[in-house]
């Protein structure tokens, strides 16, 4: 049977006016979203305006859009990216593994800009950084804040690693999230190892020496890893071509990898429905919760199912063929 979408409208706003709603207080973007659809006209529902004006190539714009968007569904895509459910607990420390992340955009942009000055030879290494701090355009600059967001990109990842633990964020269903964020916390301190060594100095050098020299300890194997590291028996051309060829293609094509895996399966599993129940078996089980508390309680309850059955009642107005 269809609808029209003025019946619709007014079901989600009765909805929305219900007391339950009022009490519980549910999730500000889906009423938000509820009360701006009743305030359109229909007629507007299904028309994408990217950009608000009358220019004439404010227009040609929205139709270049309006292209895009029949085709990969970018509204839909940035609606589920934006409308997801975030628990109550959450805090600042929830935010430690995306500062990890944007440390790490920043180390692509500074270390694809000093690319055009280094030059990854013994001989002219060293030359090429001091070029890149005394005579290029904010050189000195750029290899200063790769540096640092070096430093900060570890700090950060290892305090990312605590907060997870701390919280039980690597238990069942989640334990291969936490097995790709352990194999990024090997990338990372590969990217620091490598790049330790391109400017090709005396800390450079010796560092280089003594961490390919680590695996000769392993019995038969150790000479061939050795060598496999160093490119030949000593450290030289081939050992810094390699690690120049680790810390600018290989290493963040994989870390890039690996986080897409990682954010992809934090999106799918929900990494912090299990934290809200590790904190509330935390609580004393003797300690009865008083009448307002268990009343504040099941508002709450009721006011996260509320707010998905609207949801999925927005989604349905969204996506409805409507009737004339």
């Amino acid at each position: 049977r269809k609808v029209s979408r003025s019946d619709l409208l007014q079901r989600l706003a009765s909805a929305c006016n219900r007391k339950l709603l009022h009490l519980a207080r549910p999730r500000f973007s889906i009423v938000f979203r509820v009360r701006v659809l009743h305030q359109l006209d229909s007629s507007q529902i299904s028309e994408t305006h990217f950009l608000e004006g009358e220019e004439p190539w404010f227009t040609y714009l929205n139709k270049v859009y309006d292209w895009f968007e029949e085709r990969l569904e970018i509204q839909a895509i940035a609606d589920d990216i934006t409308s997801k459910y975030v628990p109550p607990h959450v805090n600042i420390f929830y935010c430690l593994g995306g500062i990890t992340l944007t440390c790490f955009l920043v180390q692509v942009a500074t270390g694809f800009a000093m690319t055009f000055y280094y030059r990854p030879t013994v001989t002219e290494a060293f030359a090429s950084v001091q070029y890149i701090m005394t005579e290029a355009n904010f050189g000195w600059l750029i290899r200063s804040v790769h540096r640092w967001s070096a430093s900060m990109m570890v700090l950060m990842m290892i305090l990312h690693v605590f907060r997870v633990y701390l919280t039980g964020g690597f238990k069942k269903p989640r334990e291969l999230t936490w097995v790709t964020g352990v194999v990024l916390g090997v990338l990372t301190a590969s990217f620091g190892v490598t790049g330790y060594s391109l400017p090709w100095d005396q800390i450079g050098y010796w560092a280089v020496k003594i961490v390919t020299g680590v695996p000769d300890a392993i019995p038969v194997i150790g000479s061939p890893l050795v060598e496999l590291l160093r490119g030949s028996a000593s450290v030289g051309q081939s050992t810094l071509t390699r690690f120049y060829s680790l810390h600018t293609f290989v290493l963040p094509l994989l870390t890039a990898v690996f986080m897409l895996m990682h954010f992809l399966m934090i999106r799918t599993i929900q990494t912090n429905q299990h934290t809200y129940h590790f904190f509330k078996q935390k609580k004393s089980p003797e300690k009865k919760p008083s009448s307002r508390a268990a009343k504040k309680e099941t508002h709450t309850r009721l006011a996260i199912d509320y707010s998905k059955t609207i949801a999925i009642e927005t989604h349905t107005l969204l996506n409805y063929d409507y009737g004339k």
